[in-house]
């Protein structure tokens, strides 16, 4: 079977997106530990009530903030305006993820400890 040039440059460009998305998902898949993404229940805005503590996609930017929240609610949290218990365990592993690129970045300038 003789597939022409065209038809080839189709299937392998076909197969680089297909894998390209596919690396995309699972590597999110494994980053966050679960599924994908889950959605969010109908609840108070977050920005000006915190995270609802009985969301699942609350629960998923508390348990990832630097990687999920927008910028309003994490700076929200970081000035410590916390609401809610989803609120105070992001606001915690925000903290605890400044602390520790202060302390990398203390490293790479040289510093002791």
């Amino acid at each position: 079977m003789h597939l022409s040039p065209a038809t080839t440059w189709s299937l392998v460009l076909g197969w680089i997106v297909l894998s390209v998305v596919v690396g995309v998902l699972v590597g999110k898949f494994i980053r966050f530990g679960g599924p994908l993404m889950t959605s969010h229940t109908l609840h108070e805005d977050s920005h000006t009530h915190g995270l609802a503590d009985d969301c699942p996609r609350c629960r998923e930017h508390a348990e990832h903030p630097e990687a999920s929240l927008d910028r309003t609610n994490t700076a929200r949290l970081l000035r410590g305006q916390v609401y809610t218990a989803l609120d105070r365990a992001a606001a915690s592993r925000l903290t605890r993820a400044i602390a520790t690129a202060r302390y990398l970045t203390g490293i790479l300038d040289g510093e002791s400890s």
